[in-house]
């Protein structure tokens, strides 16, 4: 054994027996408090290409999807998961709303997050009947909707409220931060390897 590496074992021994360096509690993740929670999480959303809307009222709901499917050329057609409700968005002429059976079939589909996660940038969706997990997956674009109330700073927070809620923890529980990406091929950057090639979340502040 060389001196260096026997100094090194030494060092590395001394801080393990050292009790004070062993926490007696998992420390709480760190939050900016500087920004509103739906602030930091929408430029962390943004961070990792996906658009965010906040908006106050239904009519801006209607405006912001409109406004998502024109950017990237897409039709205006939007398939609604069991569990989201549009007959109070106010409907931009062109946009159709249907109901989306078959999540395979559905370029865009209309989802909701149950949680916010503004640390991490991350939307929390339970798997359930009214939130299937197809609708993360299989089409081009995914638009999710998530009240600013929901937003929690952290993880730990955000697994707490799901825990706690009227359904409970589910099967499956999707953590979603951006949309699909990959660079397995040359390294070079692709969107929709295994997901939404676009992904839209509108924080509802009502």
């Amino acid at each position: 054994m060389t001196e260096a590496r026997r100094q090194i074992l030494e060092k590395l021994g001394a801080v393990a027996a050292d009790e004070y360096c062993i926490p007696n509690t998992v420390q709480p993740a760190f939050v900016a408090r500087s920004e509103s929670l739906a602030l930091l999480l929408k430029r962390k959303l943004e961070a990792v290409h996906t658009s965010v809307d906040i908006v106050g009222s239904a009519e801006q709901v209607g405006q912001s999807i409109a406004g998502f499917l024109n950017a990237h050329g897409s039709p205006l057609k939007v398939g609604v998961v069991p569990g989201v409700d549009t007959s109070s968005i106010p409907v931009p002429p062109g946009l159709d709303f249907y109901p989306c059976q078959d999540m395979a079939a559905c370029h865009t589909v209309l989802t909701s997050a149950a949680f916010g996660i503004a640390e991490t940038g991350t939307v929390v969706l339970p798997s359930s009947l009214q939130r299937p997990t197809l609708a993360n997956f299989l089409p081009d674009n995914c638009i999710i909707m998530l009240d600013e109330v929901n937003i929690r700073p952290c993880m730990e927070e955000a697994f707490s409220s799901v825990q706690n809620s009227d359904a409970g923890m589910p099967r499956a529980l999707n953590l979603i931060s951006g949309p699909s990406k990959t660079a397995d091929i040359e390294q070079t950057l692709v969107y929709g390897a295994h997901g939404p090639i676009q992904l839209h979340v509108i924080i509802r502040a009502v």
